[in-house]
């Protein structure tokens, strides 16, 4: 089609007696894939999904799953222990090979080549520390700018914070 996409992921809903999974279906020859498990998914509650090159990352209440096109298999799940501030992940953004987490805990830059992480919080010049969800927003001139909606999550206002991705900085609220 005219995004450039070439397959279209499909969640399949688990019930007490089957398995979560996922199919693919192919655009261009019209046809579905035999479907697979989501035994690397570390939970069927979904929050938010982002592309990469290779990868499908997919935000849930338990850390991110990471499902790699080019092996057609999961990589290990992305939690606190590799420096997220929360496991519970709201929503997840990619750009220029850096993955930005959206949680109850903040905003967290994590590069996933070298498994850095940063995280910016309230006392950085985010509205709120509970971040729920990302736009994002291109500017002429000052490059991409990342705007975290905040929920009102744990007595915090509601609102917006605009990031500039290219100094992961707070510009706005």
């Amino acid at each position: 089609d005219s995004s450039g996409a070439e397959e279209l992921i499909i969640g399949l809903l688990g019930s007490a007696t089957t398995a979560s999974g996922i199919q693919t279906f192919d655009l261009a020859s019209q046809q579905f894939t035999t479907g697979s498990l989501l035994a690397g998914l570390p939970s069927n509650s979904i929050q938010g999904f982002t592309f990469s090159s290779d990868s499908l990352f997919i935000a849930t209440s338990n850390g991110i799953g990471q499902w790699n096109f080019t092996v057609n298999a999961w990589e290990n799940t992305i939690t606190t222990e590799d420096g997220l501030p929360d496991s519970f992940t709201s929503d997840v953004f990619w750009t220029s090979n850096i993955l930005y987490v959206a949680s109850l805990s903040g905003m967290t830059q994590y590069i996933p080549t070298t498994g850095a992480t940063t995280t910016l919080k309230q006392s950085d010049g985010l509205l709120g520390n509970s971040v729920a969800s990302f736009g994002r927003y291109i500017t002429t001139n000052q490059g991409t700018w990342l705007v975290a909606v905040h929920d009102a999550a744990s007595g915090e206002r509601p609102g917006l914070s605009v990031v500039n991705l290219s100094s992961n900085t707070v510009i706005s609220t």
